[in-house]
């Protein structure tokens, strides 16, 4: 697992209660030490205005089966026994977009 990618999660008392796809945001040499993970979820239910949730299609490199945005707004941290698996990546256009919101949404 490394930053970018989009696991399936399902995390009790977390915006992933229930399984979802969620993007690995945190730094790669801490998931080398660490057990638990930083993500933020994504939802299906588009709400807009552009630049506050990054907006991702689906595509065979994400495994997204639709239209999705990222939950910038509901970041967490779970044990990676959590993870129920990799089931794609986004590419770096969209990470770039995903940090630009994420340092919006914490004014960094």
């Amino acid at each position: 697992m490394k930053r970018g990618d989009l696991v399936l999660l399902s995390a009790i008392n977390s915006p992933a209660s229930k399984p979802r796809p969620c993007v690995v945001i945190q730094r790669d040499s801490a998931l080398a030490v660490a057990n638990k993970v930083t993500v933020c979820p994504l939802t299906s239910r588009l709400r807009g205005p552009a630049g506050e949730r990054p907006f991702v299609a689906p595509s065979p490199e994400n495994g997204l089966r639709v239209p999705s945005e990222v939950e910038v707004d509901w970041i967490f941290t779970c044990a990676i026994d959590r993870v129920g698996g990799v089931i794609g990546r986004l590419d770096d256009p969209a990470m770039t977009l995903i940090d630009q919101a994420l340092r919006r949404w914490l004014a960094l």
